[in-house]
């Protein structure tokens, strides 16, 4: 995950979920990934592992408000030293990352992005599932 805020009025994130990790809560929560409820619950469970941050979360103490994302960007190519967003000592190229993806951080500070479960996103996690 990347956060953004660049002097925004809020901070958002772009998130590259574990696909592995989403079909495996899937199936453990009998959740169909062939069902648009399916990939609406998937998303619906990033935002909640990430609310768990937020005040009344239970983890609510351990970062300032203000450095949480209010708005997800779902990206479905992982940050990699290949891809030139990841360099050779592990660490974000946070330049690179924002110039890759200027069109989803645009779209981050929309009104139908404060929703995680939008077109952009539904499609983005359709390809990290490979549904």
């Amino acid at each position: 995950m990347m956060l953004f805020n660049n002097q925004s009025k809020y901070t958002t994130a772009l998130l590259v979920p574990n696909g592995e990790a989403l079909v495996r809560w899937a199936k453990n929560n009998n959740t169909s990934l062939k069902d648009p409820s399916g990939i609406e619950a998937c998303l619906k469970e990033i935002e909640s592992v990430i609310n768990q941050y937020k005040e009344g979360g239970i983890y609510h103490d351990l970062f300032p408000s203000r450095w949480l994302p209010s708005t997800i960007g779902i990206v479905d190519e992982p940050f990699t030293l290949d891809n030139r967003q990841v360099n050779s000592t592990g660490k974000m190229v946070r330049a690179k990352i924002v110039e890759n993806h200027k069109k989803k951080i645009d779209f981050l500070y929309t009104p139908e992005a404060r929703n995680i479960v939008n077109t952009a996103n539904i499609e983005a996690i359709k390809k990290v599932l490979g549904v």
